[in-house]
């Protein structure tokens, strides 16, 4: 950790508040001492296999490759060998690690895990893990606290086990934070990007139809091909579970934005907490499929139109 502080003081900043939180977290679940003593360790170490990836791709600006992304995975394999070595270690730690970005859901990392397979402190600090990347790289350049996370946790029900997400809730009610005031904030503005990603929004469900549709082709079977559908399928579903699928919704934004009207800012600011979340989860869609591809799934037909899917997505989000 001297080391991780030296020449990753961000990654060590994140694993200070990941253990904390964890520990918080685990005590609210009502776990016992060496419960909240090994989450605390696994959410303070989640993150040092990244000491052995190059900078120059962890660091990265803009979109990875399939190779780099690669690398960015193995950190959760490479910190699993390091702790194993060690022979003082909670073996809950140990299980821990590799499991803080898997989801119940089965659209996590490297293995896909879901449900009852993942231990409460995997749970734990993979719910931690995501509440401090939404920190840092969403909500301090906007001056946000932890309390505008709730849309996140009501968009990612599925996730996380039922147990964690309620306690993280409770302890977020308890923690006397608000969700940030836009008092003042122009209204034009945020209308107007809420209605560009309500339109990239609805524009990608049929993209994410069509790639399920060409996933689940017998030509494409494998894991790897059944993974891009889950993770697909995953997030059509929380568009349309979030309403903002909803075509009127691009005229009421861009309503507001030609007749701002105070009153709706707070629904704005909320809208717009879901969208960026649910960008984010098409970003991920378009990773897994980009990566799917390069890895090289034939030269069929098939292949070669969910290549073109690919592709279109990508241009759709980033245009966003």
């Amino acid at each position: 950790m001297t080391v991780f502080q030296d020449r990753m003081p961000d990654y060590f900043e994140s694993g200070v508040f990941g253990g904390w939180l964890a520990s918080l977290l685990c005590r609210e679940l009502g776990l016992d001492k060496e419960q909240i003593r090994s989450a605390f360790l696994a959410g303070l170490v989640r993150d040092l296999g990244f000491l052995h990836i190059g900078p120059q791709i962890v660091y990265k600006r803009g979109a990875l490759s399939a190779t780099e992304w690669r690398s960015i995975m193995g950190h959760v394999v490479v910190g699993n060998l390091f702790l194993s070595s060690l022979s003082d270690i909670p073996s809950q730690v140990i299980q821990a690690v590799p499991e803080h970005h898997e989801r119940c859901d089965g659209t996590g990392y490297p293995t896909g895990k879901q449900g009852s397979k993942l231990s409460v402190i995997g749970n734990v600090v993979g719910l931690v893990d995501t509440l401090q990347a939404i920190r840092t790289k969403q909500f301090e350049r906007h001056g946000r606290n932890l309390m505008d996370a709730r849309p996140y946790m009501q968009l990612n029900i599925n996730k996380h086990s039922k147990d964690v997400g309620e306690a993280m809730l409770r302890i977020l009610s308890k923690s006397g934070l608000q969700m940030t005031s836009h008092e003042g904030q122009d209204i034009v503005i945020i209308a107007a990007r809420l209605q560009d990603r309500l339109v990239t929004l609805q524009r990608s469900i049929p993209l994410l139809v069509d790639i399920v549709a060409l996933a689940n082709a017998k030509e494409l079977n494998g894991s790897n091909a059944r993974s891009l559908v889950t993770v697909s399928v995953n997030v059509i579903e929380m568009i349309r579970r979030s309403g903002l699928d909803q075509e009127e919704l691009v005229d009421w934004s861009r309503g507001v934005e030609h007749d701002p009207d105070p009153q709706v800012l707070d629904e704005l600011n909320e809208m717009e907490l879901l969208a960026n979340e649910l960008m984010w989860q098409l970003r991920s869609v378009h990773r897994s499929c980009r990566q799917y591809c390069s890895d090289g799934g034939g030269s069929s037909e098939v292949f070669v139109q969910l290549s073109a899917l690919c592709d279109s997505l990508g241009k759709t989000v980033e245009q966003s």
